[in-house]
């Protein structure tokens, strides 16, 4: 039996048979075929992994395309969320936005500038402004100014405009603007942010304006208050010479003009106290019909008979609450003007009506709140005002009359009584058209009216005033005031104490051993006014009577004055010496009403 052995086989027979007994010429082919079997196997098996390494990478790369694909397509979406989001806030912000080039269009505008400016659409807006400097700009310069800056400086631009608007009307607005480059630094465009400032400006300009009023209201009120002190006392001696001269004196008629002029002089202290809202008032409830028929009589006479003069007055009665004097003077002053606006002839039209404002009527002036006003109009058919003095149409000292013709204090004069009374005036006007006033006054209840007629104004003689009895002391600082007031009070029989100030006359009440009924001493001086005044001599006379004296009629002093006492009454500057001497009377007599139960009282109380 044969066996196996590692030896056996083709390998065995070349190992252990001798070299020249192998047929090497029969085994050579089949070597040959088992190699190429080799090789062929190895190069399938090499070709098998490259082609499987090749899948791999192609799979590889297949992944990677799709990974950067829906990247690209992730960022495309983002891109235009983006866009969306960046339009949505362009076109739908609050605020005015723009994107403009140097050369002067605009690239891009919203939506929210273009109505700013009274556009329609952003594209109208950008048709119609071509060149920035030239068709917004009012000043051209200032856009190339801006231009340089932020190029040559690179600022960021922050500035109020004056633009043209679609209609050609001008209004403000204010631009933050900054210029956007690219990475190598050059210039793409300029974006900004635009605001509609102009109502802004609107109330800054009336915050001004009221500023500019209230310092010439303190300025007017405080030279109207010294020149109370000089007209009082140039009034007062004239009153005195002509007393003394007598009518048949050859001067008595320089004293009688002097007096006239005093007079209009005292007329126009009382303007600018109106203007500065420091006259004093007597607030009163009457029918303001009254008034317009009053003033009309004597406006017929005044215009002039080219002027036809008709008043249209309402049936019921219009009931307003304020001082009729000043009633009387707004109804004057704006009839004047309409005379003057017509020096060719015309007609004049007064109109009293009832109104009621809701809060929702268009027709409602600013300056009102809802409610029922009685309602003056003054028109004409005159020759009508320009816009830029309809601006200023109520600024005091601002008259258009030539120099000399006017003051400017008639309108402002009238605008501070309306407004003093709670309401206020508007006007309309056109050049060509003749113009119309419109007069708002709160409407009062009828049953509270205290004037129901009003005589006519009639010159009267002087009253005699009898001669007066006791001491009386006087405290004025205007020296020329201080004699006035002095030998007044000495002519109608009164022995009088004079003090330049309140120290002054502290230390003549301290010093004087008798009576003194009644202090004279104006409300307002310096270092220690008349109220502070009045209460430290109280202290040391309590049965003291008081007349204060002021030209300046301050609230806040008369409020003081109202809490010092029932014994006390005001007149106000200018006065006469019979105004002077009567109310230096009325407040003696007073005393003596008082001191009466008293000394009654004590009287009873002592034994019999």
């Amino acid at each position: 039996m044969t066996t196996w052995s590692p030896g056996s086989g083709f390998a065995g027979v070349l190992a252990h048979a001798p070299l020249a007994q192998v047929d090497l010429n029969r085994w050579m082919p089949l070597g040959f075929v088992l190699l190429a079997i080799v090789i062929l196997i190895a190069l399938l098996i090499a070709r098998r992994r490259e082609a499987r390494r090749i899948e791999t990478t192609l799979a590889e790369i297949q992944a990677s395309e799709r990974r950067k694909l829906e990247a690209l397509q992730a960022t495309e979406r983002l891109a235009q969320e983006t866009e969306q989001q960046y339009r949505a806030l362009f076109d739908d912000a609050i605020v005015g936005m723009a994107r403009s080039t140097k050369s002067g269009p605009f690239i891009t505008v919203n939506r929210a500038f273009a109505n700013m400016l009274g556009y329609d659409t952003p594209e109208e807006m950008m048709a119609k402004i071509r060149d920035i400097s030239r068709d917004l700009y009012v000043r051209p310069h200032e856009r190339v100014e801006a231009v340089r800056r932020m190029t040559e400086i690179g600022t960021i631009e922050t500035r109020e405009i004056e633009v043209y608007r679609r209609d050609g009307s001008t209004t403000w607005i204010l631009a933050h603007t900054h210029e956007v480059r690219d990475a190598d630094g050059n210039h793409l465009y300029f974006i900004g942010t635009i605001q509609d400032v102009s109502m802004r400006r609107l109330l800054e300009d009336k915050v001004r304006q009221s500023q500019k009023m209230e310092a010439i209201g303190r300025l007017t009120g405080g030279v109207a208050h010294d020149f109370n002190n000089l007209l009082t006392a140039m009034l007062g001696y004239a009153h005195f010479a002509a007393h003394k001269l007598g009518p048949g004196h050859p001067m008595h008629s320089y004293i009688e003009q002097i007096q006239r002029a005093g007079e209009r002089a005292e007329t126009l202290t009382r303007q600018l106290l109106n203007f500065c809202r420091q006259a004093p008032l007597e607030r009163q409830t009457f029918d303001l019909n009254l008034v317009v028929k009053e003033t009309g009589y004597l406006l017929r006479r005044l215009i002039g008979e080219d002027i036809q003069l008709r008043m249209q007055l309402h049936p019921d009665g219009t009931f307003v609450s304020m001082d009729s004097g000043e009633a009387s003077q707004v109804v004057m002053n704006l009839a004047l003007n309409a005379r003057d606006a017509m020096p060719g002839g015309g007609e004049l039209i007064i109109e009293t009506i009832c109104v009621f404002f809701r809060e929702e009527d268009e027709q409602l002036p600013d300056e009102l709140v809802p409610g029922s006003y009685a309602q003056l109009t003054v028109s004409d058919t005159g020759c009508g005002i320009d816009t830029a003095t309809l601006e200023r149409i109520f600024e005091p000292f601002f008259t258009t009359k030539q120099r000399g013709s006017g003051t400017g204090l008639g309108l402002s004069t009238c605008w501070s009584i309306v407004r003093q009374a709670g309401g206020t005036i508007t006007v309309e006007s056109a050049v060509g058209k003749g113009t119309q006033f419109r007069v708002y006054l709160p409407l009062a209840d009828a049953e509270h009216a205290t004037v129901t007629e009003r005589a006519p104004v009639l010159p009267t003689p002087e009253a005699e005033v009898s001669s007066g009895r006791g001491t009386v002391l006087v405290v004025e600082d205007e020296d020329v005031l201080r004699r006035l007031l002095t030998e007044i009070l000495e002519v109608n029989g009164y022995q009088v104490l004079t003090a330049t100030d309140g120290e002054d006359a502290l230390r003549l009440s301290n010093e004087h051993p008798g009576h003194i009924e009644l202090v004279v001493t104006d409300l307002v001086m310096p270092r220690m006014n008349g109220c502070v005044l009045v209460g430290l001599l109280l202290q040391q006379r309590p049965d003291l009577q008081v007349l204060y004296i002021s030209g300046h009629a301050d609230h806040a002093l008369l409020d003081q004055a109202v809490e010092s006492g029932d014994g006390f009454a005001i007149l106000h500057k200018p006065f006469r010496a019979d105004e002077l001497a009567r109310a230096v009377k009325e407040a003696i007599e007073r005393a003596e009403v008082a001191a009466r139960p008293k000394t009654a009282a004590v009287a009873a109380a002592e034994p019999t």
